[in-house]
Formats: C-alpha cells, structure tokens, sequence
C-alpha cells in the first residue's frame, strides 16, 4: 500500500514527503520564494519553517536539473505523484455505473473527450458519475469561477424533512451507481462550506455510499477548525484527498501558517492567486476575460442534482463555446419535489430517451460537431482540433455520408457493401467509440 491510501499514522516518510509537497506549494504560489530558491535554497527552506533541504531535491524545482534522479527523498515524493495520478485514473474507471445503460452512456462520453478535448484536460477528468448541490449559489465570488456560480441565497438545512428526502435520494441513485457512487461529490457551482450543515449530509452520504465525499472549498479560512474538523472527518470514513482553492498569496500564507504540513498531505492546494505558476482554463466567468488556454473544467459524465432547487439533470463534459461556454452538455433537466417524483424522474433519464446504449435505425446519424471528414484511399479520417481518428477498410462513401448527416442507420447500413449484420456492427462500434452525434439540446422531462 503506497502513501496516499495508508490510513495509519503519517509515517517518518510521509512527514518528509509533506515538507517536500509544501515547499513546492510555496514555490508555486510566490515569485519571491522562486526567487530566493534560486539564490538561496537552504536560507529559504529555513525562512519558511520547513526541515528540508532544498539543494537535495533540486531535480523537483530546478527546471535546469535537467535528467537528475535525486535523492531517495526524491523518489519517494516522485511515488507519492504516480500514486496521486493513478488514483485519478482508478476514479475514472471506478465511476462506471452498475446500471448497464447508463455505464455504456459514460463510455461513450468517456470516448468522444478523447477526441474533443486538448490532452491536457481530458486526461484529467474523472467523469464522475454523480453531483449534489446543498446550496443555491456561491459566497466566494471568485473572477474564474469556471462554472459562474450566482451568489449564494439559500443553503438546505438538514431538517427532519430534508433528512429523509435526501437519504432517499442518496438510495435511489445508489440503486443506479452501485460502488461508483462512492466517486460523488457535494458541491457545483456552490462551495460545500457553505452550508452549515454539509459534514452532517456527507455523513449521511458515507452511510449509503460508503465513503466521506470529497470536498473542494474555498472558504478553508473561514472557520479553520471546522475545516481540520473536516479534513479528520473525512479521512476517518474513507475520503482520499480534498481540496482548498486559494485565491490570493495571504491566503497562500495563512493557510501554511494554520495548518501543518502533515494536515496538508492529503490536501491539494488549487493556486488560483494571480502570481502562480497555475494555468486556468477559458470556461465560465474566465472565459469572459479571454484567456487562451481551452478546455473545461466540468468532471461529470452523470447526474447533477441541486437540492435546494428541487433540479436533477444529466450532464457531460464538452469543449467550452460560445454555445456552451460554461464546458460542459446539459442532456436532459427536470424537477422534483417529493422522492416519489424524483424517483419517476430518474427512471426517465436512465431511459432510451436520454442514454441511448444503441443506434436507433430510424434517426438521421451524424457526426458530432467538430468532427471533419479527410476521405482516404482505403477509407477515410475524421479529424478534430486536437486528434484524429483513421479508419482503414470502410468504404470511403460511409465517410461522406456521416458527413452530409441527413441518412438513418438503416439507409446507411443498406448501402454498405457488407452483410447487413457486419454494416450495423461497424455503426454501432463508431457510435460506441463517440464519433456519432447524440442528443446536443437539452430534453425538458418537466
């Protein structure tokens, strides 16, 4: 068992590895430290408290180290990362959903980012299958927020009467996600703290899930020993890593300041103060300052749910637009206000309707957009802004006719040279790989 997922006390290793990850953090978040790094390291690690040597770990820093292997130090600290993004990847493919329509539905969402997305930013969504919202709107008001959160006006209290809708809801979806539920989460265009109540709701959710729900807040400094309570809490029922946003350099500091390195181990520091080296993507409130770099931020190939609202929704990560600017699809919306209404609506965006797990033959079949035929001599290639897909075989007419997208399964199939079973075999693995367009206007259930 690697660091990240020993519940024992921090080890002698994990203390070194906190000292090293909150050096780095440091050397992240302010032009001075990388500054004085370069000058001074020792002198530096000393100013900021930190028992390390920064001349030992170098390779971590240093761009100019070049190839260096580093010390043991090092190495473990290089584990702990591979560990950290091997953890992602298992989110990703733990998300798949037990219902097998809606995990078929995941894949191909899965599939079509690939494509869609630049690598930098789909290979860190995780896709998970589930968000619950337990406020309405956000405190924080920050200038990037990638999903535009209105400003906070209401937070669901954990009443007798919210109690039991929301531990019905919480039910019902686990009837749907199985074990992928567990990669939930309670909080979208809201920040979790918010909510007075929110440790008693992921309580509650840890109990029918089976684990604390990870949590990404802004508002660490709010309370900070409600937030060490948090992170205790947390970790004491299966939570793996959270995070705190920070926006500005004192928040930087005052959070080096309010908690330990070991506290910090298993937090991510999201640096969002201006001098970072941190990039933000163009999606949401960022993407009316026209920042380059693009992409999405959403990570739910699943269900959102805002509880305040009474709003259940199927989502899925898409390029930010214009169209749709905040990144990301919104499938199909409804409302529910009783859990016998949410539970009918639920069993409507699990349906056919909304997650198709084949082609319906009668329906035009096109392209998703931003998908273009390059027709080939043994076949034909559709090309994205950032990947391209060949294929060798089909015929080159198959390619063409995606492409004018006024055919049907049917008349498609029909007029491939290929047994009719062989011709819809090779639509369906197009249409399973995300290359065909599906539902791109959101389905009103009422």
């Amino acid at each position: 068992m690697g660091l990240l997922l020993d519940r024992a006390p921090v080890s002698e290793t994990g203390r070194s590895v906190a000292r090293i990850k909150q050096f780095l953090e440091w050397y992240g978040a302010d032009p001075a430290v990388r500054e004085a790094a370069r000058s001074d390291p020792r002198a530096l690690a000393e100013r900021l408290g930190l028992d390390v040597d920064p001349v030992e770990m170098r390779p971590l820093w240093d761009e100019t180290a070049g190839d260096e292997v580093g010390s043991s130090l090092v190495q473990e600290y290089r584990s702990f990362i591979v560990e950290k993004l091997s953890y992602r990847d298992r989110v990703r493919e733990e998300g798949s959903p037990v219902l097998g329509r809606m995990r078929r539905w995941r894949a191909r969402q899965i599939a079509r980012c690939r494509w869609e997305l630049p690598s930098g930013s789909w290979t860190s969504i995780v896709h998970s299958p589930l968000t619950l919202e337990l406020c309405r709107g956000c405190s924080v008001g920050c200038w990037f927020c990638g999903v535009a959160a209105p400003k906070l006006t209401q937070a669901w209290r954990h009443s007798d009467e919210h109690a039991e809708l929301w531990r019905g809801v919480l039910r019902e979806f686990h009837q749907v996600l199985g074990k992928a539920g567990e990669q939930g989460f309670c909080y979208w265009a809201t920040d979790p703290m918010d909510n007075p109540d929110y440790e008693t709701f992921c309580l509650d959710f840890a109990q029918v899930m089976g684990v604390f729900p990870q949590t990404t807040t802004a508002l660490a400094l709010k309370d900070v020993e409600r937030t060490r309570r948090l992170l205790r809490l947390s970790r004491e029922h299966g939570c793996v890593v959270n995070r705190f946003s920070l926006l500005t350099l004192n928040q930087v500091r005052r959070v080096m300041e309010a908690f330990t390195p070991e506290e910090l181990l298993y937090v991510e520091l999201v640096l969002q103060n201006k001098e970072s080296t941190s990039v933000k993507a163009a999606v949401g409130k960022a993407r009316e300052r026209a920042l380059e770099t693009e992409g999405t931020i959403a990570c739910v190939s699943g269900f959102h749910v805002n509880m305040v609202d009474g709003v259940l929704q199927v989502m899925t990560p898409c390029l930010a637009t214009d169209e749709r600017p905040l990144g990301y699809h919104v499938m199909s919306r409804g409302r529910f206000g009783t859990l016998a209404e949410f539970t009918a609506l639920l069993g409507r965006m699990t349906s056919f309707e909304v997650m198709p797990d084949h082609l319906d033959l009668e329906r035009p079949v096109r392209l998703w957009p931003g998908l273009h035929l390059e027709p080939g001599e043994d076949g034909f290639g559709l090309v994205s802004r950032y990947s391209r897909v060949d294929f060798t075989g089909p015929p080159t007419r198959l390619g063409a006719m995606l492409a004018e997208g006024r055919y049907s399964a049917r008349e498609l199939a029909a007029s491939l040279e290929l047994p009719l079973d062989e011709a819809l075999l090779l639509l369906e693995e197009l249409f399973a790989s995300g290359l065909l367009e599906e539902r791109t206007e959101t389905l009103e259930l009422g």
